[in-house]
């Protein structure tokens, strides 16, 4: 029989069911998601991308709700950006 290949859900981005960021300044945010490289607003930036997605605010907002309000924005995007050295390490 002829079986049908299993498709993973790649999201067009930006996607805000996918779209996570933290903030760095008032300006700027990290992107976490793990592959936004089709993202037209992910900008990279050393080995990470920033966020420049209008609705940034949100999508940092969203991150924060997501995680509790436990961690706040700069200590997410620290640890994000420290756990993806160890992984390229």
């Amino acid at each position: 029989m002829n079986k049908k290949p299993d498709y993973q859900f790649v999201p067009i981005l930006p996607d805000a069911r996918v779209c996570r960021a933290a903030e760095l300044t008032n300006s700027f945010a990290l992107c976490l998601v793990k592959q936004p490289r089709g993202c037209t607003f992910a900008m990279p930036w050393g080995y990470e991308f920033l966020c420049g997605n209008p609705e940034r605010a949100t999508i940092i907002a969203d991150t924060k709700h997501e995680q509790g309000g436990k961690i706040t924005s700069i200590e997410l995007a620290r640890k994000t950006v420290n756990s993806t050295k160890e992984i390229q390490e």
